[in-house]
């Protein structure tokens, strides 16, 4: 029996090797943030035996996201080819965006190009439910302890893209409230946010208050901009080889993946965080702008392999001593009106993601403050074990 199970475990290890390679082949095609189509999803699942839940946690570990609705309309489709008799109910359920988005267009809820996204205004909107949605399907109104998908008609909250993640809050209505947990883009047009009712009964065509979580979002900015900051230094202190391969933007942290064919040096690394720490605390101004992508492109702005971009983008500029940039990149993230807001910059770890690519971790604001202060009262503690000061611990 326990040659089997070691013999089925080796299996089930190769299977993963095979399909975590093709995996990575994959997400070498796609541009910093991208998302993986579902239908590779299903092609490793179907063919390779890979997990599509590890798939997930592989593809999101890496800085990208995953096209589950596709996966699960390929998976449906298959089915039906295959004879199941669950899938017309799948593909229901991935359909529902769409026919949502098309009959509050029709009915002029919403204009033809959707709802109204702006990230970088005020954190507060006031609009009407435009519609609600509850376990795939439509509804005309929900009460405390449901989980629902509310569609505004314009909406201040980040949906997760380029590594930022999204943000989240609360939308408030007459007697009324739904903690956001998550903000989303299931069709182009149409926005939804995730949540849960927490008091009340909201309904369609409820006037209704939707406000970021400020001090979030605040944390999500500062690492953002530190992300571009550690980009720039990493270019000028390893050279210009140095590319972004993938990051994550998140309110407590940031993760940068980056080409580079070797381990960084204690040296290296004390070099790269000091002249962010330098720039953060000169209070370089950052500047967005929307232009043209061939003016963009002409001012030398940086842009990700492999990445499409419209005919207007937006850039950030970092705009260093003398108006000279010190970074400038095409980013639709947010990001912080000057560096000194992002506080104390800390690289935690710096490793190998796989040959050729470098992961960097790090910390910004009260974060990086909470893990010096720990590593201080760490030390502190060595030391009194010791008998001696704290800068005298490596000697001992």
């Amino acid at each position: 029996i326990k040659k089997v199970i070691t013999q089925e475990e080796e299996r089930f290890r190769r299977t993963l090797d095979r399909g975590v390679e093709e995996l990575e082949a994959e997400l070498s095609k796609l541009p910093e943030g991208g998302v993986l189509p579902g239908g590779v999803v299903f092609y490793l699942k179907a063919t390779l035996g890979l997990p599509d839940q590890v798939t997930k946690d592989i593809v999101e570990e890496r800085g990208y996201s995953v096209d589950m609705a596709g996966f699960r309309a390929a998976e449906a489709e298959h089915a039906i080819r295959s004879g199941g008799g669950q899938a017309m109910g799948e593909i229901d359920a991935v359909n529902v965006y769409k026919d949502t988005l098309a009959q509050l267009q029709a009915g002029g809820a919403l204009a033809s190009r959707g709802v109204v996204y702006n990230p970088y205004g005020s954190l507060q909107v006031e609009d009407q439910v435009r519609a609600i949605l509850q376990d795939g399907q439509r509804v005309n109104s929900a009460i405390a302890g449901d989980k629902v998908e509310i569609v505004l008609g314009a909406t201040p909250f980040y949906v997760e893209a380029g590594g930022q993640v999204s943000d989240t809050g609360v939308i408030i209505g007459d007697g009324w409230r739904v903690e956001v947990e998550d903000t989303r883009r299931p069709v182009g047009g149409l926005i939804v946010h995730i949540g849960e009712v927490v008091e009340g009964q909201p309904r369609e065509g409820d006037t209704a208050l939707a406000s970021v979580d400020a001090g979030r979002r605040m944390d999500i900015l500062r690492n953002h901009t530190a992300t571009h900051l550690l980009h720039a230094a990493l270019r000028k202190n390893l050279g210009s080889h140095v590319q972004q391969r993938g990051s994550l933007v998140a309110p407590d942290r940031l993760r940068f993946d980056f080409a580079h064919d070797a381990k960084m040096t204690p040296d290296e690394l004390r070099a790269v965080e000091a002249q962010v720490n330098d720039v953060i605390m000169a209070n370089y101004e950052v500047c967005a702008v929307e232009k043209p992508l061939a003016e963009a492109r002409a001012e030398g702005a940086m842009a990700l392999f492999g990445e499409k971009y419209g005919d207007t983008v937006r850039t950030i500029s970092i705009i260093g001593n003398e108006d000279s940039r010190y970074s400038y990149e095409l980013c639709g993230g947010t990001h912080v009106s000057e560096t000194a807001e992002i506080g104390p910059f800390l690289i935690v770890s710096e490793g190998s993601v796989s040959a050729g690519i470098r992961r960097i971790e790090a910390l910004t604001g009260s974060a990086a403050m909470h893990y010096i202060q720990n590593s201080r009262g760490a030390l502190a503690h060595l030391a009194a074990r010791l008998g001696a000061a704290p800068e005298h611990v490596e000697e001992r």
